[in-house]
């Protein structure tokens, strides 16, 4: 309908930063330079929160599409693959 539903009322000051929901629109996913967060829609309460591991900064996040699993680029050359929920980091590729 267009109408809102809700307000995060999320500021972010980063000018990179990436939202992303997960396919069946429970959660949503916000990547900035240093921090990943993650909300449930239902109600916006924060579920998790990851840092860049060692100072590594994010670059850049993807949502699979099968939503098990979220990836990010870090500054240190390592793509990391997370627990969309849980925000754990369950691989990493270093090239």
């Amino acid at each position: 309908s267009g109408a809102t539903l809700a307000e995060a009322g999320l500021t972010s000051y980063f000018p990179h930063a990436r939202l992303l929901f997960t396919p069946d629109g429970r959660l949503l996913a916000v990547m900035e330079e240093g921090e990943l967060g993650v909300w449930k829609v239902d109600g916006l309460g924060k579920q998790a929160r990851a840092h860049a591991p060692a100072r590594a900064h994010f670059r850049d996040a993807a949502m699979h599409p099968s939503g098990r699993f979220l990836a990010t680029a870090g500054g240190d050359g390592a793509v990391r693959l997370w627990h969309p929920e849980t925000l754990r980091e369950v691989k990493s590729f270093k090239w």
